[in-house]
């Protein structure tokens, strides 16, 4: 019954918007259509060519399903493009269907990533005829998508494309389905047009992410199994329904499917180094952690760099290290001195080589743009997490990135609130490194604390985590110079999944470690 009165409020609503918004051009563009038998030929070809059925295979898309809806093979393209590359190298027929009549037909290149759209014909949405009003939909990019979820047994309209326009007459019929799931592509594009699609729709309207993959076609290929595939779509249903609309959650959903694992269990978290650390942090994917010192000059790359390090050599975490200061020379030194235990004053180059065996499989990246802004980073990590996979992106550090900025408050602030959209958007760890304010001479030495973090108090509360590292200073020759204690206070001044907590490290400044202290000695 609420979804009989909805659908009749829905319709009520759209005949009032037509009738008060009339179109400017009365006479609709005339399309190019013909019967669906004509197909037959080319349906016949598909079942009989072998590059067809590989090409199907390849995608996990059954026979039958192709044939049901009536996908064709034809060698050659030159009826509809005569001089392109793969003109004569096998083409998949992919019908739009209305009725009997074909209203559009795209020919799908065997060999490449390449598609063609005979001309003068309507671009809409495929397979629009699967709709029924009391069956969920899911909506998907592209026609093969769309076949993956027909053969799974759900019922699945797509887009052609990320950049089509929805027209108000489709939305009508798209809102007949009893509910809608977003089921697209997960690069940008892709979901950039689910989001307008949500925001459009609203009603009965759920987003869907794919886990790890591109798209449904993609899922389904990497599981090799139809049943799986299924299960994993329920599974996913499941989790949308938590979000009857953008960016509100059903709590009861929630509740009823939140991952339980702890924090401290959840094997994309980061790691430290050191155990008596590692076993009280938990940072996981969708955080913000923030570092920041007493002091400048008391080890904070070294500190993040052993961490960095541990996950990528031995969790095998994708880390992308955006170093704001120190070139890609440079910080490979640290690196070298690190992974070697030698000196930075005394490597060789079998040492570098030494390093980079170490490093064989691991994927960490260091990015350095001289004159960069944070706006230009936050674009350039976003790209990194898109094209690399990141699963730890780092900022070192904040400050130097807006010290040109005539609000740099202001900047601060807004550059959290990006990183901390970043991290939640893709799921991704984030580290912001900052420095400290000024110290006035009666207060040099001090511990620091969160809200003693030079600039914005974004930089501290935005975080979910919050490490100072405290070093006594021993000396002082000027404002500027200080020779530090290398025992090292590591406070975790701030955490959303624990109380805060310190402990000890000594810092090997020659070779850039932290290691722990025991007894007033140290192990490694």
């Amino acid at each position: 019954m609420d979804k009989a009165k909805g659908l009749a409020g829905w319709k009520d609503g759209s005949t009032r918007v037509k009738q008060v918004f009339q179109p400017l051009d009365a006479a609709p563009k005339q399309f190019d259509t013909f019967n669906l038998a004509d197909l037959a030929p080319a349906e016949r070809s598909l079942e009989s060519s072998r590059g067809a059925l590989d090409f199907l295979k390849a995608r996990c898309i059954r026979l039958e399903t192709a044939k049901k809806h009536h996908l064709g093979f034809v060698q050659s393209a030159a009826r509809v493009s005569p001089n392109h590359e793969f003109v004569d190298q096998g083409w998949i027929l992919i019908p739009t269907i209305v009725g009997e009549k074909v209203t559009c037909l795209k020919y799908r290149s065997i060999v490449s990533k390449a598609f063609i759209r005979k001309t003068n014909m309507e671009t809409t949405l495929y397979n629009i005829e699967t709709i029924q009003p009391f069956d969920d939909l899911f909506i998907v990019e592209g026609e093969l998508d769309a076949l993956t979820m027909e053969q799974s047994g759900f019922r699945a309209v797509a887009l052609p494309g990320a950049q089509f326009q929805v027209t108000p007459e489709m939305k009508d019929k798209l809102l007949t389905a009893d509910r809608i799931f977003l089921a697209g592509d997960t690069d940008l594009p892709g979901q950039q047009a689910m989001t307008k699609l949500w925001t459009e729709l609203r009603d009965r309207t759920y987003m869907l992410r794919w886990p790890d993959t591109k798209d449904a076609n993609e899922a389904l290929v990497k599981l090799g199994d139809v049943s799986k595939f299924t299960h994993l779509v329920e599974d996913l249903k499941a989790s949308a329904l938590e979000q009857p609309m953008p960016f509100m959650h059903d709590l009861t959903e929630s509740l009823y499917h939140v991952d339980d694992t702890s924090p401290l269990d959840n094997p994309a978290r980061l790691r430290f180094p050191w155990p008596r650390i590692d076993k009280w942090t938990a940072v996981v994917p969708g955080d913000i952690m923030m570092l920041s010192a007493t002091e400048t000059g008391t080890g904070k790359t070294s500190f993040l760099m052993g961490i960095l390090l541990e996950n990528a050599i031995k969790y095998g975490k994708i880390v992308v290290n955006y170093s704001a200061e120190l070139p890609p020379a440079q910080y490979a030194r640290r690196a070298a001195a690190y992974l070697t235990g030698k000196g930075r004053d005394v490597l060789g180059r079998s040492d570098y080589e030494l390093a980079a065996k170490k490093m064989e499989g691991a994927k960490f990246y260091n990015g350095y743009k001289p004159g960069a802004n944070w706006k230009e980073v936050t674009e350039l990590l976003k790209w990194a997490k898109r094209r690399l996979g990141a699963d730890i992106l780092v900022v070192d550090h904040l400050h130097f990135l807006t010290r040109s900025e005539k609000d740099e408050i202001k900047s601060q602030s807004e550059a959290m609130r990006a990183f901390k959209d970043l991290a939640i958007e893709y799921g991704t760890i984030v580290i912001v490194v900052g420095q400290p304010r000024k110290p006035q001479d009666e207060h040099r030495g001090r511990e620091l604390q969160t809200r003693g973090i030079k600039g914005s108090e974004t930089l501290g509360s935005d975080a979910s985590q919050v490490f100072i590292l405290h070093r006594k200073r021993l000396s002082d020759d000027g404002e500027d110079v200080a020779v530090f204690s290398p025992e090292t206070k590591v406070i975790l001044d701030k955490s959303r999944e624990s109380e805060g907590r310190s402990t000890k490290l000594l810092f090997r400044g020659e070779t850039c470690r932290f290691v722990e202290m025991v007894n007033g000695g140290t192990e490694e």
